[in-house]
C-alpha cells in the first residue's frame, strides 16, 4: 500500500514563510556596487559616517542632506561595521535594508492578525512580499526602507490600541520616531492622522482608553525627535529652521499631469495588493464598517493624499501605500473565488517559469555563446563586459529552481496558493536575476571604473574641484570610490578652484567659457551621460 504523498501546507508554515522571506530579502543586497539613484546616495550618507563622523547629520560629499534623517543610516552604519571582516562597506549597509524590511514583515503580519486573524495576517506579510514596486528598493541602501518599517510599527500600535491602549501608546510612538526620523514630515502624516481618527471611526478604540495611547503616542517622538534637533542645532545652528522648511516645502497641491504618472506607477507598483484589497471591499461590503477595515481604508487614502501632494513626482513616494493595500489584501485572500484564486496562481506560476527560463537561457548564451543571437545581444548591451563562470552562483541559482519546482508541483490545493505563488515567483526571478546576471548587471551600473579614471586623470597636488550639473548620487560615488569632493558651482561662493568637473547628456555643450581645457572625459558603458574635467588655463 503507498503512502500518502506530503503535500506543503498552505498557508505556509512558519519555518516556510521566514526560509521563503529571507530567499526574496538576502540576493542583490551584497555583491554589487552602489548603484543610481537612491542605493548610491545612501552608500554616499554611510561612507560620510564611517568616514567623517558625520553621525548626527546625514551627508552628501561634504554638504548636509536634508531629505532624510539619520536612524535608517546609523543601522546601516551599524551592519557595515559589524560585518566589515566579510563584506564591502557598500554590501554590509545594504544589509540594513534587509533588518528593517525585516521588522517591516513582523509587524505587517502582527497589525493583521490583531486586525482580523492570524491567517490574515500572513497573507498580508506575503502580499507585501509581493508588490513589484517594493523588489528592487527593497535592496537598496535607502531611507524608504526604515519608513515602512516605522509605518509599520505604528500601524500595529494603532491596531493594539482597541485591546492593549498602554502598550500601544509606545509602540505607536516608537514607530513614529522611526519614521520621522527616516524620512521627516512626510513619513508621520499619514499614522498620526489615522491615530487621531481612529475614536471617531469606530468605538472599538474606546476614547477615554485612548488617550493613554495618543499620549505616550505623541510624547515619545516629540522627546526623541526634539533631543535630535537639539543636538543637530547645537552643532549645526539654523539647520531645524532649514531642515522643517525642507520638509514643508517638499509638499505643492497636485499638477494635472502628475496624475497620469501616478496612476500608471500605482497600477504595476501595488500590484497585486490593489486587486486583492479592491476584493477585500467588495466581499465585506456589509462588513465595511468592521473596525480594521474602517481603520485601513482611512490610512490609504491619508497616505494617498501625501504622495499626490509630494512636489516632484517619484516612484520610490509610492511605497507608503503598499502597508494599508497589502493589510487590506491580507484580509481578502482566504475569501477569494475559486477561479479568481486558481487565475493568479495560473498567472503566478506561468510568469515566473517563463521569465526565469529566459534568465537561465541568457546566463547559457552569455557562458557558451549559444543560442549566439542571445549571446551578442548581450555583449551588445554591455559592451567590454567579460562572463566568469562560478560554481557558487550555478548552486545558488539551481536552489532557487528547484525550490520552485518543488513548490508548485508539492503544494496542496488552497486559495493560500495564489499569494503564496506569486510571491515565490517574484522571490525566484529575482533570485535567478541578481545570481545568473549580477555581474553582467553591476558592469554597466557601477560607477567605479568612472571614479578611479577621474582620480587618475587629476593633477598632482590639487584637490580643490568644482561641479557643474553633478547629480547626488554621482556625488556620493565619486566621494565613495575615490574621495573627490566636488565644490558645486551652483552653490559656491568666492574663490574659483583650478579644476572644474562637468555632468551633461551626450552631445550637450558644456558651456564653461575659453579659459578651461579639457583634461580628462568619461562615462559608464551605454549610458547617456558623460562627464569631463577641465583644468583653469592661468
Amino acid at each position: 500500500m503507498n503512502a500518502p504523498v506530503r503535500r506543503i501546507a498552505m498557508p505556509l508554515t512558519p519555518a516556510l514563510f521566514v526560509l521563503l522571506a529571507l530567499a526574496y530579502l538576502l540576493p542583490g543586497l551584497v555583491g554589487h556596487d552602489p548603484w543610481k539613484t537612491e542605493d548610491a546616495i545612501g552608500v554616499g550618507i554611510v561612507h560620510q559616517m564611517l568616514q567623517h563622523g558625520q553621525w548626527i547629520v546625514p551627508h552628501i560629499a561634504g554638504e548636509p542632506y536634508f531629505e532624510d534623517g539619520p536612524v535608517y543610516y546609523w543601522i546601516a552604519a551599524l551592519t557595515a561595521k559589524l560585518f566589515g571582516w566579510l563584506l564591502s562597506p557598500h554590501d554590509g549597509a545594504r544589509l540594513a535594508s534587509g533588518v528593517l524590511m525585516a521588522v517591516a514583515l513582523a509587524f505587517v503580519q502582527l497589525a493583521g492578525r490583531e486586525l482580523y486573524g492570524k491567517t490574515e495576517g500572513a497573507s498580508a506579510a506575503l502580499t507585501l512580499l509581493g508588490c513589484l514596486g517594493l523588489l528592487v528598493h527593497a535592496h537598496e541602501t535607502l531611507g524608504e526602507i526604515g519608513m515602512i518599517a516605522g509605518q509599520a510599527i505604528a500601524l500595529y500600535g494603532i491596531a493594539l490600541a482597541a485591546r492593549e491602549p498602554r502598550r500601544a501608546g509606545w509602540v505607536l510612538g516608537s514607530g513614529l520616531v522611526v519614521a520621522a526620523l527616516c524620512k521627516g514630515l512626510a513619513a508621520v502624516i499619514a499614522p498620526i492622522a489615522v491615530a487621531l481618527a481612529v475614536p471617531f471611526i469606530s468605538s472599538a478604540w474606546r476614547r477615554r482608553e485612548y488617550l493613554l495611547t495618543l499620549i505616550a503616542g505623541t510624547l515619545t517622538p516629540i522627546v526623541i525627535c526634539g533631543i535630535w534637533l537639539a543636538l543637530v542645532e547645537a552643532r549645526l545652528p539654523g539647520f531645524a529652521g532649514t531642515w522643517w522648511q525642507f520638509n514643508l516645502s517638499g509638499f505643492a497641491m497636485p499638477r494635472a499631469d502628475a496624475f497620469g504618472y501616478w496612476a500608471e506607477t500605482f497600477a504595476w507598483a501595488t500590484w497585486p495588493a490593489w486587486p486583492l484589497a479592491f476584493w477585500t471591499l467588495w466581499d465585506r461590503r456589509r462588513r465595511m464598517f468592521e473596525p480594521g477595515t474602517r481603520m485601513l481604508i482611512a490610512a490609504f487614502l491619508i497616505s494617498l493624499a501625501v504622495v499626490l501632494a509630494q512636489r516632484d513626482p517619484r516612484e520610490v513616494y509610492a511605497l507608503q501605500l503598499l502597508l494599508p493595500l497589502a493589510l487590506l489584501a491580507g484580509a481578502g485572500v482566504p475569501t477569494l473565488r475559486r477561479g479568481a484564486a486558481n487565475a493568479l496562481v495560473w498567472f503566478g506560476v506561468m510568469s515566473a517559469t517563463f521569465f526565469g527560463a529566459l534568465v537561465w537561457l541568457g546566463w547559457i548564451a552569455m557562458m557558451t555563446g549559444v543560442p549566439p543571437t542571445i549571446a551578442r545581444n548581450f555583449a551588445k548591451l554591455e559592451p567590454g563586459h567579460v562572463p566568469q563562470f562560478s560554481w557558487a552562483v550555478f548552486a545558488i541559482a539551481l536552489a532557487f529552481t528547484l525550490a520552485w519546482t518543488w513548490l508548485i508541483l508539492k503544494s496542496e490545493r488552497s486559495v493560500f496558493r495564489s499569494i503564496t505563488f506569486w510571491t515565490a515567483g517574484i522571490t525566484l526571478l529575482w533570485g535567478l536575476t541578481t545570481t545568473l546576471l549580477l555581474s553582467w548587471i553591476d558592469y554597466g551600473k557601477s560607477y567605479r571604473p568612472v571614479a578611479l579614471s577621474l582620480k587618475k586623470a587629476l593633477p598632482a597636488g590639487m584637490r580643490c574641484i568644482e561641479s557643474q550639473g553633478l547629480g547626488e548620487a554621482q556625488r556620493a560615488v565619486f566621494d565613495y570610490h575615490a574621495g573627490i569632493i566636488t565644490q558645486r558651482l551652483e552653490r559656491r561662493t568666492g574663490d574659483r578652484c583650478p579644476l572644474l568637473l562637468v555632468q551633461a547628456r551626450r552631445g550637450e555643450n558644456d558651456r564653461v567659457g575659453g579659459e578651461w581645457k579639457i583634461l580628462w572625459e568619461g562615462s559608464r558603458p551605454r549610458d547617456g551621460e558623460r562627464y569631463r574635467l577641465y583644468q583653469r588655463q592661468l
